[in-house]
């Protein structure tokens, strides 16, 4: 199955949200998009775009291009793609006519071009405005309406009334194929994908379901994830191919995603949860949550809820970004006490009790300084436990034993200290962002 955007302003810039959109409600019955492109406001290219979706996919959808003005071609594409004329249909120009009547609108002469469909094809109907979408089964014959016509004079015909090169049934390539011209704006689009469109591919494949589980790694590389779970996933891939597995490293985390189709929702669960286990423990503490309803600051703050302990953190290179994660999450005054950002190191000294000639001796890019900054953070908030965090961001400030991206990351309670060092790569904003998950993950593991 095959998602065919049809907009110029998508590919200028514009956010498409139609394939995440379409893709999740597909996946609620069961069925995979296979590939999505999208494609100018120009008939060769749509039309080009349309046959090799007919030559490769099974289902074709359609979106944009249903409108009344000139650059609303996808009928015309169509039309061209599939052999099928576009006919004149009074019936759907009469419900244009209605919507403008009831809307007390003059309806332009442009909004006629809408009641144009596909030889053989079924109209969809759209509640949320002009643009009618359409439904071509390709296995199905042109049916020729007497008194219907053309919107142009469209490809030459044979004398048996067929384009050329087509058999009696009408289209030569694609019998047995599904095409489906929907509108682009998402709230026409969206209620017709529901009350039409899914309706009629659960009647054609069938009524499956889909489970899918999202897993959530830290502290560790993508390549040694993969390492961990692949005789998973070769086990699981090759039982199944209606088990599929995609794997995304961004900035530090790493995401794990478990797609499963089954005759039965429960089914599909079952194996979802089953496959998800065993990823756990394969991945061990590298797993920290799973689905979207665990970012790895909630995880933590679970723990030091559960544990009834508080924490106070100190920042210098992160700036407030660690305390700022920390309390975005609700009810987080239960367990976080303090944050302070003593960037300066007069700060240091003022705020949380660095010795100055513990600075003077390591510098504030040091272990003992990061040491230093969690102990005071601690003791100045009565805390359970204290965070210092320092290093280099960049882009300068680095030097060669203490490059940019070096950031030291210390935790303190009243009996027990550990700091660890890091070497960060990316831009300024990026190594303040990975310094923070690996605070979160440091405290997500005491």
């Amino acid at each position: 199955m095959i998602l065919v955007c049809v907009g110029s302003e998508l590919l200028r810039g514009k956010l498409n949200t139609h394939v995440s959109h379409v893709s999740r409600r597909l996946a609620s019955i069961g069925l995979e998009m296979n590939e999505e492109c999208t494609v100018h406001d120009r008939l060769p290219e749509i039309a080009a775009a349309l046959r090799r979706a007919l030559e490769n996919f099974q289902v074709v959808l359609v979106s944009g291009g249903l409108g009344p003005t000139f650059d609303d071609l996808t009928r015309e594409a169509a039309s061209e793609a599939t052999g099928r004329p576009l006919s004149f249909s009074k019936p759907l120009f009469r419900e244009i006519q209605a919507k403008f009547r009831r809307a007390r609108h003059r309806m332009p002469p442009a909004n006629a071009r809408q009641a144009y469909v596909l030889d053989g094809a079924e109209s969809l109907a759209n509640h949320a405005g002009t643009a009618p979408g359409q439904w071509l089964d390709l296995q199905s014959s042109p049916r020729r309406k007497p008194g219907s016509r053309d919107l142009d004079s469209g490809p030459p015909h044979n004398k048996a009334g067929r384009p050329p090169g087509c058999v009696e049934d009408g289209f030569r390539r694609n019998d047995g194929k599904v095409l489906a011209l929907l509108p682009g704006p998402p709230r026409e689009l969206y209620p017709m994908l529901e009350s039409a469109v899914l309706p009629r591919l659960k009647k054609i494949y069938g009524a499956g379901a889909r489970a899918e589980t999202h897993l959530h790694f830290v502290g560790v590389p993508e390549s040694a994830i993969d390492d961990k779970i692949r005789p998973i996933i070769h086990r699981e891939s090759h039982a199944s191919n209606r088990i599929q597995f995609t794997i995304l490293a961004h900035l530090g985390l790493v995401d794990l995603d478990i797609f499963v189709s089954a005759a039965t929702a429960a089914r599909a669960r079952a194996a979802a949860e089953r496959i998800s286990r065993a990823v756990r423990r394969a991945a061990g503490k590298a797993w920290y949550g799973s689905d979207d309803a665990f970012p790895l600051e909630k995880v933590v703050g679970d723990r030091f809820r559960r544990r009834r302990a508080t924490l106070a953190v100190a920042e210098s290179c992160t700036g407030g970004m660690l305390a700022s994660r920390l309390t975005d999450v609700p009810g987080s005054s239960d367990y976080f006490l303090e944050g302070c950002v003593t960037y300066a190191n007069t700060a240091k000294v003022r705020e949380l009790s660095v010795p100055e000639s513990l600075l003077k001796e390591h510098g504030a890019v040091s272990r003992p300084a990061a040491l230093a900054m969690a102990k005071g953070i601690r003791r100045r908030a009565q805390a359970t436990w204290g965070v210092g965090i320092t290093g280099v961001a960049g882009p300068g400030g680095g030097t060669a034993k203490k490059p940019v991206g070096l950031v030291y990351i210390a935790l303190a309670s009243k009996i027990r200290a550990v700091c660890r060092a890091y070497h960060f790569t990316g831009d300024r904003g990026a190594i303040r962002r990975r310094a923070v998950l690996a605070a979160l993950d440091l405290l997500r593991r005491v």
